[in-house]
């Protein structure tokens, strides 16, 4: 799976309402897309950006949704160990 990152919470609001449309996924406040999460380590580059999950599974295969050259793989290092944080 592959993830984007937004700087502003509410670009993340808006691809979720967006693919929550496009999927036909009903109220928000039932369902959601994808959970929101942000990057949790302060050490980071991305700290405080808010993560995105891209499904590229057949059902749900979000990829065309987004631009390709700004998904970014899965980095270990977004969140701070359970023990740090």
């Amino acid at each position: 799976m592959k993830f984007k990152l937004f700087v502003a919470e509410e670009d993340w609001d808006a691809k979720e309402a967006e693919l929550r449309t496009a999927f036909n996924i009903p109220n928000p406040t039932t369902s959601a897309f994808a959970p929101k999460t942000q990057v949790g380590n302060p050490d980071n580059d991305d700290y405080e950006k808010y993560i995105y999950p891209v499904p590229s599974e057949p059902a749900r295969d979000a990829r065309p949704y987004f631009n390709a050259n700004e998904l970014v793989d899965y980095d270990e290092t977004w969140q701070l160990p359970d023990d740090e944080g």
